[in-house]
């Protein structure tokens, strides 16, 4: 499948971020060898709270006893991977003769079992409404889904609890852009309700992080960075709470006039489908037991939206599978011969694409074609010659987009195309075309205001205010299912067979291919192939 994402939106950040050596002043992190129980990673602000360094000394030092045996036993499920995320417990720290109960993360990283916690121990705990939580969490578990009103339910539950500004949940297309679906806020910041952001504001490397590190919080953006020590290289901080925050997304936030933000992931088939988002003109300390709260209630959504969308997938593809197979009847019983099926039957393959036109070209010669301009023709095979397209299923919703050539077809014809190509030389191929489907975007912020840095990243946007785009010469976006269904025409007309056996008939007599026939040759060429 060709993506018709440009690549600039790929580069807007450091493809690197989670690699480094500094965490933010507001935690503390350690690193202790498993096999030794020693300290040998230590960030920098530790001796100015405990009054000593912990860095080569054991970490039991630091802990009550049953918090030692409690730090021991995770340590065993992270290194044999029983546990493969980080671990969010609470235990006793022993501090200038005092003890605290705070929460710590603890993951496993570079050979390393990393410890985490907040630097301002005695920081004041948050109230939580236990009775509050529990009444979402049974309307999540229970109520009939419904996207819009139970994001909306629960971007409410989460400003009530945490206290930010606006709440968000932000839900991925296929073009990778966002779209804001559900927005609560209050009088500090404007509401982010239907509009979009560009893919940019989220590179791909960016949302492989947030796939794994499901919910963080960026308690103040002028937060200090503060080094580790004991490093001889920067650290895979993929699961960190206290990561540094990458410069681009600082100046973003502070672009936005935003100064704490938090973000909770909502994974859908091991794929980031949309964040719950949090954004405050202060500081926000939330603590991180109420987190990994919100964290268990946006999961058990997670799972509940990811059953449902995966039912809809399969029931969809099964009702137009049937439109496919019926097709392939037709196909089958006129000897695979595109040039005497019926119209009808072609017109039901196009309806189940949702296309205003289909055409084909078989052994090399166009059919089926007659509303379809030469020029347009031509136009495809050049596109797929010069491109040197590898790929047997192209998507494509803006022809415009390939060749401006398409842009004088685009009101009468079509302004999108899925293509299934059967040959390395184009002779054979299968064409949908869409029409064009005008649109007003709002988006947040104009997106093709971009400023290139030297490097070729992007600098963060300066403006965020809505900016209107009407959108043309593109068609109704090619989705999964097009893909999916796409995919089983491919496999339905073309198994292995219809090229091999197309080339035998070349090359023997007909007598030779009732000989082989008989000896079942075509049978056990195919169970090797599809081997």
């Amino acid at each position: 499948m060709l993506s018709n994402i440009n690549s600039i939106f790929q580069s807007c950040e450091k493809q690197h971020v989670h690699i480094c050596n500094t965490i933010q002043e507001c935690g503390i992190l350690l690193g202790v060898i498993p096999s030794s129980m020693q300290v040998v990673l230590q960030s920098s602000n530790f001796k100015n709270i405990f009054n000593f360094d912990i860095i080569y000394q054991p970490i039991n030092i630091l802990f009550s006893e049953n918090s030692m045996l409690n730090f021991i036993d995770l340590s065993d499920k992270l290194l044999t991977k029983k546990i493969k995320d980080r671990v969010l417990t609470v235990l006793e720290i022993v501090c200038n003769y005092k003890t605290y109960e705070l929460s710590c993360f603890i993951f496993y990283s570079s050979n390393y079992i990393i410890i985490e916690f907040q630097s301002d121990i005695n920081l004041d705990k948050i109230y939580f409404d236990k009775k509050y939580f529990e009444q979402v969490y049974l309307y999540i578990k229970e109520a009939e889904i419904n996207e819009h009103e139970m994001t909306k339910y629960i971007c409410k539950f989460i400003k009530n609890t945490t206290s930010f500004d606006r709440v968000y949940y932000c839900e991925f297309q296929e073009d990778e852009t966002g779209f804001i679906k559900s927005c609560i806020s209050n009088s500090n910041l404007d509401t982010l309700i239907n509009h979009h952001f560009p893919a940019s504001d989220l590179p791909k490397s960016i949302k492989q992080l947030y796939e794994v590190n499901k919910y963080r919080l960026i308690s103040d953006i002028y937060n200090k960075n503060i080094k580790i020590i004991g490093l001889n290289k920067p650290l895979d901080l993929t699961h960190s709470f206290y990561r540094k925050i990458g410069d681009t997304h600082i100046q973003y936030l502070n672009n936005m006039q935003v100064r704490s933000s938090a973000s909770f992931s909502i994974v859908v088939n091991n794929k980031l489908y949309a964040l719950f988002g949090c954004h405050s003109i202060l500081p926000n300390y939330t603590e991180k037991v109420i987190l990994a709260k919100i964290h268990l209630l946006i999961q058990l959504f997670s799972k509940r939206l990811e059953d449902n969308l995966n039912e809809k997938f399969k029931l969809t593809i099964y009702k137009k599978n049937i439109y496919i197979q019926k097709f392939i009847s037709i196909y089958q019983e006129k000897k695979k011969n595109l040039n005497i099926i019926p119209k009808e039957n072609f017109d039901l393959l196009k309806n189940t694409f949702q296309a205003n036109f289909f055409f084909y070209r078989y052994n090399k010669k166009w059919g089926n074609d007659q509303q379809i301009p030469n020029e347009f023709k031509t136009l495809i095979l050049d596109y797929l010659k010069n491109k040197k397209i590898n790929e047997n299923i192209i998507l494509i919703n803006s022809l415009v987009s390939i060749n401006e050539e398409f842009r004088k077809f685009t009101k009468e014809l079509a302004a999108g195309m899925l293509l299934l190509k059967f040959e390395k030389n184009f002779s054979n191929l299968i064409i949908f075309l869409r029409p064009e489907l005008l649109q007003q975007i709002r988006w947040c912020g104009n997106p093709n205001e971009f400023d290139l840095q030297t490097d070729g990243l992007l600098n963060p946007r300066n403006s965020f205010q809505t900016w209107y785009e009407s959108v043309e010469n593109s068609c109704k976006t090619w989705n999964s299912i097009d893909l999916k269904l796409a995919q089983n025409l491919y496999n339905e007309l073309l198994p292995r067979f219809y090229w091999y056996e197309r080339n035998l008939k070349n090359r023997f007599s007909f007598s030779n291919l009732n000989f082989l026939k008989k000896n079942n040759y075509f049978k056990n060429v195919l169970s090797k192939l599809k081997k």
